[in-house]
């Protein structure tokens, strides 16, 4: 897992634009009927437009500070869609739940904080085990480009990078820098993330530095896991298109069913 979490107030403000994965997501939940669980729920960036289509959602996060953030967010809908979100604390590599699920998804790469092949291995366990019997589990990954991961290597190894401004509902904003170590043996990658929250007037009120582990995995990887766990009719799908992966692929998503 991370070595540290993200900030929970500042999650939103960064990733609250990332908007081309939920009707992915909504339209299976859709598609599958029933409740749905989904790990690495956050502060309900995916798990709250399922709820407000009328699906029931269960949703699960191993940090405290999400959780909370999600519920403070649910104080702001309706008395129906609260009613159909249960916040869950859990890790999503041992977790036990009572029911079974048509539909488990973990959105946003959250499957990729699990580093290792065992953490892999046992969150998809976990998953089989929570399924229905023909029951569906949905996520995505990044596709590594090398062209990126140059960008951080060489002459620009230990660089940050900056990307544009994010308003603060508060007001001011918030300039957010990465770099980006790549372990190219291990398929992983620690991304150091620095913040700059400013005010109005330009002047820095705080500057913080996170530390996020992540693996990365290929379509192939992908496969092999899912296999390994139970799973078939596994199917890959290019930035939640029904395109075929490529070279040009920023996201993969996959499905892959419970047998």
């Amino acid at each position: 897992m991370s070595a540290l979490e993200y900030r929970a107030d500042l999650y939103d403000v960064i990733h609250g634009r990332r908007q081309h994965d939920i009707p992915w997501y909504v339209e299976l939940a859709r598609h599958v009927g029933g409740r749905v669980l989904e790990l690495g729920a956050g502060t309900g960036r995916t798990a709250l437009p399922v709820a407000r289509a009328g699906i029931a959602i269960d949703a699960l996060d191993v940090a405290e500070e999400m959780r909370a953030q999600l519920r403070k967010a649910l104080e702001g809908e309706t008395e129906e869609v609260r009613g159909r979100v249960r916040v869950l604390s859990g890790d999503m590599t041992r977790f036990s739940l009572p029911d079974s699920y048509g539909l488990i998804q973990i959105p946003f790469r959250s499957f990729l904080h699990n580093t290792t092949q065992d953490q892999q291995r046992a969150c998809l366990e976990r998953c089989h085990a929570h399924l229905a019997p023909g029951g569906l589990l949905a996520l995505d990954v990044f596709l590594p480009s090398e062209e990126y991961m140059a960008a951080f290597e060489g002459d620009y190894e230990g660089l940050f990078r900056m990307d544009d401004p994010y308003p603060l509902p508060t007001g001011g904003f918030l300039l957010l820098s990465e770099w980006n170590a790549y372990d190219r043996a291990a398929q992983n990658v620690r991304a150091v993330h620095r913040y700059e929250l400013l005010a109005e007037n330009g002047r820095i009120t705080e500057s913080l530095y996170q530390i996020l582990d992540l693996a990365w995995l290929y379509p192939d990887d992908l496969e092999r896991l899912l296999v390994a766990a139970g799973f078939a009719e596994i199917t890959f799908y290019s930035d939640f298109t029904s395109q075929p992966v490529g070279p040009e692929t920023r996201d993969v998503a996959v499905t892959a069913r419970r047998v």
